[in-house]
Protein backbone atom coordinates (compact mmCIF):
# COMPACT_ATOMS: atom_id res chain seq x y z
CA UNK A 1 0.00 0.00 0.00
CA UNK A 2 1.25 3.49 -1.14
CA UNK A 3 0.65 6.56 1.13
CA UNK A 4 -2.55 6.87 -0.67
CA UNK A 5 -3.87 3.39 0.48
CA UNK A 6 -5.01 0.27 -1.56
CA UNK A 7 -5.43 1.34 -5.30
CA UNK A 8 -8.40 -1.26 -5.98
CA UNK A 9 -10.25 0.60 -3.07
CA UNK A 10 -9.88 3.90 -4.76
CA UNK A 11 -11.56 2.65 -7.97
CA UNK A 12 -13.76 0.80 -6.03
CA UNK A 13 -14.35 4.29 -4.00
CA UNK A 14 -14.24 6.10 -7.68
CA UNK A 15 -17.08 4.34 -9.51
CA UNK A 16 -19.08 4.77 -6.66
CA UNK A 17 -18.94 8.47 -6.82
CA UNK A 18 -19.85 8.49 -10.57
CA UNK A 19 -22.80 5.89 -9.59
CA UNK A 20 -23.70 8.43 -7.18
CA UNK A 21 -23.70 11.36 -9.64
CA UNK A 22 -25.78 9.18 -11.81
CA UNK A 23 -28.07 9.04 -9.59
CA UNK A 24 -28.26 12.12 -8.98
CA UNK A 25 -28.68 13.47 -12.69
CA UNK A 26 -31.40 10.94 -13.03
CA UNK A 27 -33.38 12.04 -9.32
CA UNK A 28 -32.66 15.58 -10.79
CA UNK A 29 -34.71 14.67 -14.09
CA UNK A 30 -37.31 12.66 -12.15
CA UNK A 31 -37.97 15.65 -10.21
CA UNK A 32 -37.81 17.61 -13.36
CA UNK A 33 -40.86 15.11 -14.66
CA UNK A 34 -42.71 15.15 -11.44
CA UNK A 35 -42.76 19.08 -11.86
CA UNK A 36 -44.41 19.11 -15.21
CA UNK A 37 -46.94 16.48 -14.57
CA UNK A 38 -47.94 18.62 -11.17
CA UNK A 39 -48.62 21.49 -13.89
CA UNK A 40 -50.45 19.38 -16.10
CA UNK A 41 -52.45 18.51 -13.15
CA UNK A 42 -53.02 21.69 -12.05
CA UNK A 43 -54.20 22.42 -15.81
CA UNK A 44 -56.87 19.81 -15.34
CA UNK A 45 -58.05 20.33 -12.23
CA UNK A 46 -59.06 23.72 -13.32
CA UNK A 47 -60.38 22.69 -16.51
CA UNK A 48 -62.65 20.24 -13.78
CA UNK A 49 -63.55 22.62 -11.72
CA UNK A 50 -64.47 25.21 -14.58
CA UNK A 51 -67.06 22.31 -15.91
CA UNK A 52 -68.12 21.78 -13.05
CA UNK A 53 -69.16 25.11 -12.98
CA UNK A 54 -70.88 24.74 -16.05
CA UNK A 55 -72.74 21.29 -14.98
CA UNK A 56 -74.25 23.07 -12.14
CA UNK A 57 -75.70 26.03 -14.18
CA UNK A 58 -76.95 23.81 -16.48
CA UNK A 59 -78.36 21.28 -13.82
CA UNK A 60 -80.08 24.63 -12.71
CA UNK A 61 -81.68 25.64 -16.00
CA UNK A 62 -83.04 22.39 -16.27
CA UNK A 63 -84.71 22.15 -12.97
CA UNK A 64 -85.99 25.52 -13.58
CA UNK A 65 -87.57 24.57 -17.00
CA UNK A 66 -88.59 20.70 -15.17
CA UNK A 67 -90.92 22.98 -12.80
CA UNK A 68 -92.73 25.51 -15.36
Amino acid sequence: MGIYGNSSLREVGNVLWEVAAGLWEVGGVLWEVAAGLWEVGSVLWEHAAGLWEVGSVLWEVTVSLWEV
